[in-house]
Parts: structure tokens; sequence; C-alpha cells
């Protein structure tokens, strides 16, 4: 479910539904197919729009690989299908243009010549960054003619012709961050604010990669150890003046009896924030990435009478508000940060011997922190 732009999907097996998040009216519906004998099955989804249009990026899983679909809800089907290497475990959109233009001035000089920019990540941990080929619509595809994926090393002056060609042989490029490793990416999302790609992995690794340079920034285990990094959420405080924003990071495996949930609050600290001609907030220079809080979702900070026996997070995510200051000197070139900022997680507790799960909400007020003069754990 995606709050901005009010859809919610469900899926099981190759059955796609898209309804409205409030009233639950169905607005699309889809039903993939597959090569073999038995069909695909839906494994990832997340919403995207591009030249007026809007639907859902969508990974499928079918008997020899994976398929990237962008699914057009205005049509109610595929038209953009690409074959990617593994299992795909999480997408994330990057941007939904592409050309040399100021609106892709913060991307590395090889992404520019992309039209359109999926992140991918998969269950043998390949990070790629995949071309959806967005200034060619003329032909429309189905996930039964996916197009080849082709992967980039070569310099940027070389990207240009490559891609001429590629697009002529009808196949999609695509720059890989990380190779397969055997451990699989278990989380990803694109932080516009820092401009990173933040990676989890199933053995509680988690990378920072920056858009602009393409370098890998950081890259160290979490404190919880080898559990997987299941989700993140990003949050900004209100005007730090040393700039530091913040990442959650939340560790559970979600499927296995006895598991926990684990958030940690990573601060960020960078050596410049910016604000650009768009108005928007864009840190740079990242100089450290440290834990600085954690908190555990399980029966022990939420004591219940019985033996917990099974925690499952079931969403986080980060509200903002933005409240205008009119006596702000523009000239002053104050960037501003959300007046607000509330993290909220949502989960699930099954004790033994208890027939349902007691259901929990839990809410981070980031500048209420700062006030309690930031302290590592609920007390």
């Amino acid at each position: 479910m995606n709050c901005r732009s009010g859809l919610a999907w469900l899926a099981c097996g190759p059955h796609l539904e898209v309804v409205h998040a409030v009233t639950g009216e169905r607005l699309s519906a889809y039903c993939f197919s597959g090569g073999g004998e038995h069909p695909p099955s839906v494994l990832a989804a997340r919403d995207f729009s591009w030249l007026k249009r809007s639907g859902l990026l969508v990974g499928l899983e079918e008997a020899e690989g994976s398929v990237l679909c962008l699914y057009d809800l205005g049509l109610s089907r595929v038209v953009k299908a690409v074959v990617i290497p593994g299992r795909i475990t999480a997408i994330e959109p990057l941007v939904s243009y592409g050309g040399a233009s100021t609106s892709t001035q913060h991307l590395h000089q090889s992404l520019r010549w992309f039209f359109g920019i999926a992140a991918v990540v998969t269950d043998v941990g390949h990070v790629l960054l995949v071309d959806l080929c967005l200034d060619d619509l003329s032909c429309s595809q189905s996930e039964l003619e996916a197009s080849d994926l082709q992967v980039v090393t070569k310099s940027p002056a070389e990207i240009p012709r490559l891609r001429e060609v590629s697009t002529r042989q009808g196949r999609h490029l695509c720059l890989q961050l990380n190779g397969p490793s055997g451990v699989g990416a278990t989380a990803l999302q694109y932080i516009p604010r820092t401009n990173q790609l933040a990676v989890g992995f199933s053995d509680g690794y988690l990378q920072l990669w920056n858009m602009k340079t393409l370098k890998k920034e950081y890259h160290s285990q979490l404190e919880g150890g080898g559990v997987a990094v299941y989700t993140f959420t990003f949050q900004e405080p209100e005007n730090d003046p040393r700039n530091c924003c913040y990442l959650w990071a939340v560790q559970s495996s979600q499927d296995l009896e006895g598991d926990t949930v684990s958030l940690r609050l990573l601060q960020l600290a960078f050596s410049e924030r910016k604000c650009l001609s768009s108005g928007k907030i864009l840190y740079e220079g990242l100089e450290y990435c440290e834990e600085r809080y954690s908190q555990e979702l399980s029966g022990t900070a939420f004591p219940l009478r019985a033996q917990t026996t099974n925690t499952r997070l079931l969403s986080c995510q980060t509200i903002e508000k933005f409240r205008p200051h009119p006596d702000r000197d523009d000239s002053m070139n104050e960037v501003a940060s959300p007046d607000t900022s509330v993290s909220i997680f949502s989960w699930q507790v099954k004790a033994y011997g208890q027939g349902t799960p007691t259901t929990y909400i839990g809410v981070f007020d980031i500048n209420r922190w700062y006030h309690a003069q930031m302290p590592d754990s609920l007390r």
C-alpha cells in the first residue's frame, strides 16, 4: 500500500488487484501469464508514475527466472518487461525521466542516458539499476515477450552507443552495483534527500550507495548481527546544525518461530546540506554512519502475561509536516526541514497458547527524542 498515491494492491500467485486504499474500489486487475506449465507468481510491487500515466513496477517469478514488468493501471496490462537474473526480492523506482537535463543532475553521468530507472535486488545479492527505456513506448510488450538485460560496466562515454545498439536489438541496459554473492538482498530504499540507495541483506549487512558517484559509501553489519534487514524508513529532525539525518533499519526474519523484531536508528552525518533550485533538500558528503538508538519489539520490551513466541512487523512509515514560515528571510538561504517527523511502526505478537495475535503500534517523534537528549533506548 502507498499512502501518497492512495493505492493498495493485493497479489496471490499470478493474480494482481489494485484498489483505492480508502474506499476499497477496484481500479485495475490482471492475471500474469507464464511460458511454462506453472503460472508465475508476483514477488514484489511498487507504485510508479511516468509520462502522465500511473502504474506499478512488478517483480514476477517464473519457472526460468524473474521478470520486471511495468504495469499500466489505465490499460490494465503490462507495457514493458525485462528478464532479471536471480529471484527479485525488492524493487525501488529512482526516476521516471531521463536525458541530460537539470532534473537528472543528481545522477551519475552513466545513468543520465537511461530513461526511467528502477533499482532491483535479488535473492543471490544482485543490486541492479535497470534502464526502463521509457523514451521508447512504440511497441508494447507483455510478460511473455520480456526483453533481455545487458549488464554494463563500461565508461559513460560508451553508454550512448551501447544503448543505441541494445535498443535496436530489443535489450535493456543495466548497471550492476553489486554482483551475485550468494547472500540475498532483503530490503531496498532510495532516499532522495541524501541521494543514496540503501540495501539490506539477509546476513544483517547494510550498504549505502551514492547515486551521483555510484560509489559504496557505507558497508557494515548492524549491531543485531546476522538477522535479515527487512525494511527501512527515513527521518529528518528539525534543523539540526550538524547536518544529521536518520535511517531506521528493521531487522527481522519475519517467518521464524520465536522471531523478534529489532529497530535500529542510524545517524547519518554530512558535510553539507543545501537547497536545490527545485526547493528540495539535499545532503552531501557522508562523514559517518553510526547506530544511536535500538528497540526490540518483543514480549520483554512490551510485557505480556504469556511467553512470546512470534513477533511480526506489519508496517513502518514516516509522516512529516512542513509548516510555512512567513517570518523567515529567503535571502538568508535557510533550508527548511520538517517541523514534525514521526515514524510509525505496527507489529503483531503471538504468544504461546494465544489464539489471536495482539497488535501494537509505536510512534517515534525524532524531535522529542532530541529534546530528551537522545537516549539510546526506551526508558
